[in-house]
């Protein structure tokens, strides 16, 4: 049973919050017992607050051209097996481009940038994907 309270929670407001406790548990189940203690099982907390702006470093385009760690066949459904590159994502930058078929590798996943595809390293050092058909 859900049950609000504004503002800051006095010693009056707490006897009002457990009072309206007790007059909704009796509407809703149709007993209860004013003199039983009430336990809080769960609180919430909404909270609005100004803070200043989050400002992210973009990272300068780098110049030369991504460079692949590694080459081997992967299967595409309908292209069957292409020679594939394979990029660290630690070694890519801003402004690298990446023509599919390749793969990006990382410790916890890898991304595969598909054929006729290109991925490309925005200045936030997001991997962005375009290409491919609807």
């Amino acid at each position: 049973m859900p049950l609000a309270a504004r503002g800051r929670l006095s010693a009056a407001g707490l006897r009002r919050l457990v009072a309206d406790f007790h007059r909704l548990h009796r509407q809703v189940y149709a007993y209860g017992d004013p003199s039983e203690a009430v336990e809080v099982v769960s609180l919430r907390l909404a909270a609005i607050g100004v803070v200043p702006p989050v400002r992210f470093r973009r990272e300068r385009a780098r110049n030369g051209p991504a460079r692949a760690t590694d080459r081997r066949p992967v299967y595409f459904p309908g292209r069957g097996y292409l020679e594939t590159r394979s990029y660290r994502r630690d070694s890519l930058h801003a402004g690298q481009t990446l023509r599919g078929p390749a793969l990006v590798e990382e410790p916890t996943s890898t991304t595969v940038v598909p054929p006729n595809w290109r991925g490309q390293v925005d200045g936030y050092g997001n991997l962005v994907l375009h290409g491919g058909r609807r």
